[in-house]
């Protein structure tokens, strides 16, 4: 009978690695997060959404894809110092691109609602 040694290593390897990790928190924080969130869409919808949806969507769509872009020059950065060795580090990483992109997006709409401002004289 021929055997041959079992290799430990090889289960390990068919398993995907722990790339994608966020902190386990309460469900309550997540609903009331979301909640909040519905919430905000909705005021704002009402608060002036409905006529600037255009442009809302321009910054939101522009920011997303500069973000998309973006996000392998952050992995490196990250990786270079190390901080993807750690969860903390993941998630600081993701804590960074998601800030990234939210505060490149209100400067794209402000931009762009300056713009039509200045571009449009006063009745």
């Amino acid at each position: 009978m021929n055997t041959m040694p079992s290799d430990s290593t090889a289960y390990m390897a068919s398993q995907p690695p722990d790339v994608l990790w966020w902190p386990k928190f309460d469900d309550t924080y997540s609903i009331i997060a979301l909640a909040i969130s519905v919430a905000i869409f909705f005021i704002a919808y009402f608060a002036g959404g409905k006529l600037n949806r255009t442009k809302m969507f321009a910054s939101f769509l522009t920011a997303s894809i500069l973000g998309f872009f973006a996000m392998p020059l952050v992995i490196d950065l990250f990786s270079r110092f190390n901080f993807l060795q750690s969860r903390l580090g993941v998630v600081g990483m993701y804590s960074v691109v998601m800030i990234f992109v939210a505060a490149l997006s209100v400067n794209i709409y402000e931009i762009i609602v300056v713009t039509a401002r200045e571009a449009l004289p006063p009745r």
